[in-house]
């Protein structure tokens, strides 16, 4: 269903309910990772490929509007996490947590894995060019 839901900070009225930040049509959102003051980076599953979205605030009282989307080759992903750089001379990263199935002829196995980017800029044409992967263990058979 594509959506990104909260709840406000500042709920107007008194009222603590759940609010839409986001929709996007045929997206399948599964996780967010906030970066710097206004900077909402989103990550939407796909079999081969996924999206990363970058969603920005233009003030606190307004919702997020998506800047910008990039398709990449991290495969059914499970989760985001924002590494800030250790130092004014490097950039942030984010961990991308998938799992990749391959299909053999009698089974099917999967494996964890964890690609990592650098934040991309809203200029960029895709972060996928200094992407890093790591593999985390052995596959494992699943049915």
């Amino acid at each position: 269903l594509g959506l990104i839901t909260a709840l406000p900070l500042y709920p107007s009225s008194g009222a603590n309910n759940v609010e839409v930040l986001v929709e996007v049509s045929g997206e399948d959102f599964e996780a967010l990772a906030y970066v710097g003051d206004n900077v909402l980076y989103a990550v939407s599953e796909g079999a081969e490929d996924s999206k990363l979205y970058a969603f920005e605030w233009a003030d606190r009282s307004s919702k997020p509007s998506m800047v910008r989307s990039w398709k990449i080759p991290s495969p059914e992903i499970e989760g985001i996490a924002y590494v800030p750089p250790s130092s004014s001379a490097e950039e942030g990263k984010l961990y991308v947590a998938s799992h990749q199935t391959t299909s053999g002829d009698a089974d099917r196995t999967q494996r964890a894995r964890i690609d990592i980017y650098p934040v991309p800029y809203f200029g960029w044409d895709t972060p996928s060019a200094s992407k890093s992967s790591k593999y985390m263990g052995d596959t494992k058979k699943i049915d």
